[in-house]
């Protein structure tokens, strides 16, 4: 689905992810009898979420601030792809704004458009966009099935446990969208999932590539078991409060990160990969551990896999027990505070070199807090990843791949 979409189709408004979002926390508002200024104000952001989805201005607003900030090639680079491949008619896309298209650069011609131009843009784009996607539908199929069945090896010889077999009918059904770079490029993100529709979103220039790793990365993420309108570890904010939300996030990323990883490991992995992976452990060593107690690996599996919310009750009275506090998950929480400080520090970087940062800054952190609490933890320095080789703990999280 491309930015702009609601432009198009504005009566469809009500199933943005946001919006419902949004009309749910209305909606708790009012059963929960709170006041009526902060209804209002819900109400007020909600109506504003609406003209932002719909409105043509405010998609040309969007593009002028990509030109100012100097960041639309991420767009463009997928916006090329597409075209590229399925097509692209300046006439019946600018209309009488054609001659100002220079053949390359595909939003700057919309900044000078009424509102009817704007929309009449966004339908050829999304026409373009529709028929990429289905002509590479065979490839993502193909990608599904694979990740399907090395799933459900792992979950026939053990190394997940019997939960994760309830999501496999959840990844039968998962769709896949392409999407233009304004929701994963300029994240600098190649891809993510949502939840709520079972739908991954991955960018134009991943989409037709015979690289699975994207799409193994956002199903990983599909097998979250899910209560109480949360996923995977984000359950433990019931238990542990928002305070470390960000840490409850990392905890997913990296599990559903080192699962991608683990089962492309069954076709063979780059050495990237295998370095990637074993950072990634790391968050989950910490958790498990770095305590005063050792928390088995199948409990904290389940916690993520399983739709039964006393799963992730389990997990956080052993974390308790462990840790006597919320411990790791401050220290959690300040590591993944610091992998997305905001676009400040990245001022007058290039996307690459902005992502190139980031890559770097948290790899940095998690080894950093990792060897903080190896040095203080008998568990972690015997069972744990010490000087680069695979131990038995290694092998064993990761499956024995």
């Amino acid at each position: 689905m491309i930015y702009g979409y609601y432009c198009i189709y504005p009566e469809k408004i009500g199933e943005c992810p946001e919006i419902r979002h949004s009309e749910e926390e209305i909606e708790r508002l009012r059963k929960q009898g709170a006041p009526a200024a902060v209804i209002e104000g819900e109400r007020r952001a909600c109506e504003g979420l609406k003209a932002e989805h719909t409105g043509a201005g405010r998609f040309r607003e969007r593009v002028e601030s990509l030109y100012a900030q100097g960041r639309e090639d991420a767009v463009l680079a997928n916006y090329g792809t597409v075209f590229g491949d399925a097509g692209f008619d300046p006439a019946e896309a600018y209309g009488e704004h054609a001659a100002l298209f220079d053949g390359a650069d595909y939003l700057k011609p919309v900044i000078g458009m009424t509102d009817g131009e704007t929309v009449a843009f966004l339908k050829h784009v999304s026409g373009k966009f529709e028929a990429y996607g289905e002509k590479h539908r065979k490839t993502f199929e193909w990608i599904r099935g694979l990740f399907i069945r090395l799933f459900e090896l792992h979950v026939a010889d053990g190394t997940y446990p019997g939960p994760a077999a309830g999501c496999i009918a959840r990844l039968r059904e998962i769709a896949v969208e392409v999407d233009d770079g304004f929701g994963t490029a300029l994240c600098g993100a190649s891809g993510y999932y949502e939840a709520r529709r079972n739908t991954a979103a991955v960018s134009a220039r991943q989409f037709g590539s015979d690289d699975a790793f994207t799409l193994f990365h956002e199903m990983s993420h599909a097998t979250a078991g899910s209560s109480g309108g949360a996923c995977g570890f984000m359950r433990l904010e019931g238990f542990f409060g928002s305070a470390h939300k960000s840490a409850y996030e990392l905890m997913n990323e990296a599990f559903a990160n080192a699962r991608a990883i683990q089962l492309l490991g069954a076709i063979g992995l780059p050495a990237w990969m295998e370095q990637e992976r074993g950072r990634d452990l790391k968050v989950e060593l910490i958790v498990r551990l770095g305590g005063r107690l050792c928390i088995d690996r199948d409990l904290y599996y389940r916690a993520y896999f399983s739709d039964d919310i006393k799963d992730v009750e389990r997990l956080a009275a052993a974390v308790e027990a462990s840790f006597g506090d919320a411990a790791p998950f401050g220290d959690l929480s300040s590591i993944k505070n610091a992998l997305f400080p905001g676009e400040l520090i990245c001022e007058g970087m290039s996307e690459k070199e902005a992502a190139g940062f980031r890559g770097r800054h948290k790899h940095s952190c998690i080894d950093g807090l990792y060897q903080y609490y190896r040095a203080g933890s008998p568990r972690l320095r015997e069972q744990g990843l010490g000087g680069g080789g695979k131990t038995a703990e290694l092998r064993q999280a990761l499956g024995g791949v």
